[in-house]
Parts: structure tokens; C-alpha cells; sequence
């Protein structure tokens, strides 16, 4: 999903002080949004499953989700200009992404999961149309091709 600049640096604002309130985003922000814009694109980002929530009503804490974690993006030219010391890395790794986190999160939104499916679909339909031997062709070619 492509992020606008609000939004950003809500998620922004949120990466640096997790488990911090709306009214506290929007304290950190500093910009000229107003409180329902942070509002709005907690909400956004809780939809996209790139934030999770705990508690309700003045009580909610918001924190960076597993799946986001899995798909955060970087701008390397900026990352590549800060000095090593202040980069922002994860120095350790990830165990629990494979059996633990990748299982229970969904890394496509709707529309990218039904474009997936309809893919899919046309895919099986076309293979079951192919005898053994050209299938066995058509998966030497794809090896063939993917070497080079």
C-alpha cells in the first residue's frame, strides 16, 4: 500500500513511541493536522494491519504489528546517508517469523489477494490442459529461463 505523507508520519510517530495514545501521535506530529486526520489515519493503518491496538476508548495504545515489521519499507538513499551509528537495525534475527508470524498475518490486502486468486485460477485451468510432456517442457523452459 502506498502510504501518503500523513499517514507516514503517524506510522512515523507511532515506530518511535510504541504503545502511545492518538492524543499523543498527534502531540508528536507537531504538524498542522488536525486530531480527526491522526484519527483517521490510526484507523487506516490498523486496517492495513500495519498497527495494532490495545485497550478502548481513551485507554488505546497503539503499537507497530508483526506484519508490518515483516513489510516495512526502507529508503535506502536516506537510510545510506545517516551515519552507521544512528541507522535504525534490527541486530538480531527473527526466529519467529516463519513458524510464528508469517502463519497468522495476511501480507495482501483484498484486492491484491483476489488478483492473486484469479491468477491462480487461470493458471490451474491452462495446466490441466497440457499433457504430462508438455507440462514436463513448460517447467524446463521456466528453469531455463530463470538460471539466466
Amino acid at each position: 500500500m502506498k502510504l501518503t505523507e500523513k499517514i507516514s508520519n503517524v506510522l512515523k510517530a507511532v515506530s518511535r513511541y510504541e504503545g502511545a495514545s492518538s492524543k499523543a501521535v498527534y502531540q508528536l506530529l507537531e504538524l498542522e493536522v488536525s486530531y480527526a486526520t491522526v484519527k483517521r489515519g490510526l484507523n487506516k493503518l490498523l486496517g492495513e494491519n500495519y498497527l495494532t491496538k490495545e485497550g478502548e476508548e481513551k485507554g488505546t495504545k497503539y503499537f507497530l504489528s508483526k506484519v508490518y515489521k515483516v513489510v516495512l519499507p526502507i529508503e535506502m538513499e536516506t537510510y545510506f546517508q545517516q551515519d552507521v551509528d544512528e541507522r535504525q537495525i534490527i541486530d538480531e534475527l527473527y526466529f519467529e517469523l516463519i513458524e510464528g508470524v508469517l502463519p497468522s498475518v495476511s501480507l495482501f490486502n483484498q484486492n491484491e489477494r483476489a488478483s492473486f486468486e484469479k491468477t491462480q485460477s487461470k493458471f490451474l485451468t491452462k495446466i490441466k490442459e497440457l499433457s504430462p510432456f508438455e507440462y514436463e517442457k513448460k517447467l524446463e523452459r521456466l528453469a531455463i529461463y530463470w538460471r539466466e
